[in-house]
């Protein structure tokens, strides 16, 4: 099991939520958690700039790749700081050098900060440094590694080692070693890097991303991996979860139904309805994504405006915390409607030591697609099935 963290890109106010993993192996169930510990986030540059230039990375994405208009389980036990995002632990090399990764459906690159970045680098400074000095496993390889993000990139090279992450042993992971990371946006991450979870087509190092190569040495059973989100409680209460090889039963009620993916590019498939109460506000087959690194539900502008405003929230997509009785809000996905109430939707914020509440949609100008992030995914426990090229939902509990 393994819990799990995320950030974003250039989305509107709460975008991703990041997962706290320590590892615990189960020896008897062959299950590995890893277990997530909460991190405040109290600086207004970590929750607001750096999750708006990932999104913005992913927008510029999710449009060149649409081509839009405008048994053996490893499980992770994951805490969210204030639902923004989750993140946890993995290690690198021999022996074990620890780095604390989002964990990524909507990419597909390992990335690290590495020694090498230059002395002037706080970004790199600040956060733990991969040295390939200190590993016995690691092996050198050609390759220069570059990400776009909104206002700069993410550049350095690549490298082969072991990379361990709940339990199991990766070995000659390619991942990448960052010299530069884009703006001060990077300097105040509570993350060290980015473990993604998407398809090899959307690797910028052109490489088998980790959970490829888990699969090719038959380090898990299913060829799976699946999330339980919860909201942040304290700092030493999990409340996340991401299992490699399989599912958790304790973390979800009913079945579990699927919905076929239309590409291995991203985890993204059709949604058909959107409904406000006794209302449709969204009546036709949609792209939509399964994003663990995004913290809101993102749609098009005109809808989420649309919803926003339906429900009460203002113009900075507030609302009164003392609000009761508003309508659920409702998807209509492979025949079944998944359904959202103010308790989910709303999303509640202490950071500033002012209690604030916000809406969980988010719009966009940029592109037709809808993308259910962890406001979705802390409703419905979701299952990525590899083999199978499908995504799966069923209640979590």
């Amino acid at each position: 099991n393994v819990h799990v963290s995320k950030q974003h890109y250039r989305m509107p106010e709460k975008e991703l939520l990041v997962l706290f993993l320590a590892v615990i192996p189960l020896a008897l169930t062959l299950v590995h958690k890893i277990s997530l510990h909460k991190v405040e986030n109290t600086i207004g540059i970590t929750k607001h700039s750096t999750r708006e230039q990932i999104r913005e990375t992913k927008v510029q994405r999710w449009k060149t790749r649409f081509n839009l208009k405008a048994a053996t389980n490893s499980a992770i036990p994951l805490i969210d700081t204030y639902d923004y995002y989750y993140y946890g632990p993995i290690n690198i090399g021999t022996p074990p050098q620890e780095f604390n990764v989002i964990f990524d459906t909507g990419s597909s690159d390992l990335w690290i900060p590495s020694t090498n970045c230059g002395l002037f680098n706080l970004a790199c400074a600040l956060h733990n440094k991969y040295e390939s000095k200190n590993s016995k496993t690691y092996k050198e390889i050609l390759g220069i590694f570059e990400i776009q993000y909104g206002k700069g990139s993410a550049e350095g090279f690549l490298s082969q080692d072991t990379v361990t992450v709940a339990g199991l042993e990766i070995k000659n992971q390619t991942f990448a070693e960052v010299v530069q990371q884009p703006g001060f946006t990077f300097v105040q991450a509570q993350f060290d890097g980015i473990f993604g979870l998407a398809f090899k087509v959307l690797s910028n190092a052109h490489a088998n991303p980790p959970f490829y190569n888990m699969i090719q040495q038959n380090l898990i059973t299913e060829q799976v991996f699946s999330f339980y989100l919860n909201r942040y409680r304290d700092n030493s209460t999990a409340v996340g979860e991401l299992v490699f090889g399989g599912t958790d039963p304790d973390h979800y009620t009913g079945e579990i139904t699927y919905v076929d993916i239309s590409s291995q590019t991203y985890w993204v498939f059709q949604s058909d309805k959107i409904i406000v109460g006794d209302s449709v506000v969204s009546y036709y087959s949609t792209p939509t994504l399964a994003d663990s690194g995004t913290s809101l539900i993102i749609l098009p502008s005109n809808i989420a405006k649309i919803i926003n405003l339906s429900l009460g929230f203002d113009a900075k997509g507030l609302i009164d915390c003392n609000t009761i009785g508003l309508p659920d809000v409702s998807f209509l996905i492979g025949g079944r409607y998944y359904n959202l109430t103010q308790d989910d939707y709303i999303l509640k914020d202490m950071s500033s030591g002012i209690l604030e509440c916000s809406t969980g949609f988010g719009g966009t100008k940029d592109f037709d697609v809808l993308i259910l992030g962890d406001v979705f995914m802390r409703k419905y426990y979701t299952v990525f099935d590899f083999k199978n090229l499908r995504v799966g939902f069923a209640l979590a509990k």
